[in-house]
């Protein structure tokens, strides 16, 4: 694969910015007085507002009333500080604090850090996966940019066959995230014409230092991502192509994000967890080994709340854009699920006090909430029952 040379101050300093403005962004949720939505663990309107006025590219809104969905670049690296555990949602779910990886990051060179964001946004994409339109903009503005990176010019205009969206909201949102990224941005926009309530417009584009190092990156990046796009390349992005976009700067740090967790950290270890009926008053405390597997603990569930295990399930991990779904292969849907039945406990980096959701019979709907009391060292021949509040509930209750 043909790299590209070293970085030059230029594009070092243009990486330095967004890095920055990522930085201002962790701190500032890392801040005592920052409150999360408890049930969505998004960042609330009011720090939305004051975030945004703190970034170099922000949204151009008068007073707080706005959801955190609407600060593009906000939500941008609210994905990537979550998604990479550089930031995790704290004991109480209602604030942030430093991730497992948070130390890795931080300690990572500019280059590295900055690589992170521009793969996220290019490979990735899982925050843009409700905004078709953005990302089939996003190709059709990469193979544009492709075609002008080596030119001699800094402002170029786009071609009016790409697709700019209603009212060329897409378009406007897409150069929100390549001009944080230090690649373009839009100079100017002329409306020409409206015919059939849709606009036509000419955009002028300035094109930044950062342009060349996208367009390089977008050969590798598959047009439709899977699940787990960023970690397929990261052996290559992290490794090969870091090392020598940063030369004696290389750290490893972001690469050792995408490693699995190794089995010998947690083949020892058992985890406690607190399993609730999400409408009802009944509890239950089992103990396992961290090799379990989901499927053994949804064994598990079944056993201790007396059900009879005859319809379809599924774990949800995570929060928002960050949630995962793991179930069996009968219950996949969309092929974005994980296996319960290859996943062991260990390999998710639970931590005390997270909590996650499992959900039996798609028909019925029984919710259970799983909190993670604690994790400690040794080993039980079998998951085991601790302990037992309130009756187990009616699989099938007959109403009056």
């Amino acid at each position: 694969m043909e790299l590209l040379p070293h970085c030059d101050e230029t594009i070092l300093q243009s990486m330095a910015k967004t890095c920055g403005d990522f930085d201002i962004f962790c701190v500032y949720l890392l801040k005592d007085h920052v409150k999360l939505s408890k049930k969505t663990r998004n960042i609330g309107r009011k720090d939305c507002f004051t975030l945004n006025g703190m970034l170099q590219v922000r949204e151009d809104f008068e007073k707080p009333g706005r959801d955190q969905d609407r600060y593009y670049i906000i939500n941008y690296f609210y994905y990537a500080a979550f998604k990479y555990r550089i930031l995790e949602i704290d004991e109480k779910g209602t604030g942030a604090e430093e991730g497992i990886h948070y130390d890795l990051f931080q300690n990572a060179s500019i280059p590295e850090k900055y690589l992170l964001l521009i793969a996220c946004f290019l490979l990735d994409r899982s925050f843009l996966k409700y905004d078709v339109d953005i990302s089939w903009t996003l190709g059709e503005v990469m193979e544009w940019a492709v075609s002008v990176k080596d030119g001699e010019k800094e402002v170029y205009d786009l071609p009016s066959e790409i697709n700019a969206g209603y009212d060329g909201s897409s378009l406007r949102i897409l150069f929100r995230y390549l001009e944080e990224l230090g690649a373009a941005r839009i100079k100017d926009a002329e409306e020409l014409e409206s015919k059939r309530g849709r606009t036509k417009w000419k955009w002028q584009v300035e094109t930044g230092p950062i342009l060349p190092l996208l367009c390089d990156l977008w050969q590798y990046a598959p047009r439709y991502p899977e699940p787990g796009g960023v970690e397929e390349l990261a052996d290559f992005i992290f490794g090969d192509y870091v090392k020598n976009i940063s030369g004696d700067l290389f750290t490893g740090n972001i690469l050792k994000l995408f490693e699995e967790p190794d089995k010998k950290e947690y083949s020892d270890q058992l985890i406690e967890l607190e399993i609730k009926v999400r409408y009802g008053s009944c509890v239950r405390c089992v103990c396992m080994n961290m090799t379990d597997t989901l499927y053994d603990l949804h064994w598990m569930i079944q056993k201790v709340f007396e059900f009879d295990n005859n319809h379809l399930f599924a774990f949800y991990i995570g929060h928002g854009m960050m949630r995962e779904t793991y179930t069996i292969e009968e219950a996949v849907t969309n092929g974005e699920e994980l296996s319960v039945k290859d996943t062991e406990l260990g390999m998710l980096e639970l931590r005390k006090g997270q909590s996650f959701s499992y959900l039996f019979d798609f028909g019925d709907m029984w919710w259970f909430d799983i909190k993670v009391l604690g994790i400690k060292e040794g080993n039980v021949p079998f998951p085991q029952l601790t302990k037992a509040v309130n009756p187990a509930p009616e699989q099938y209750p007959v109403w009056e």
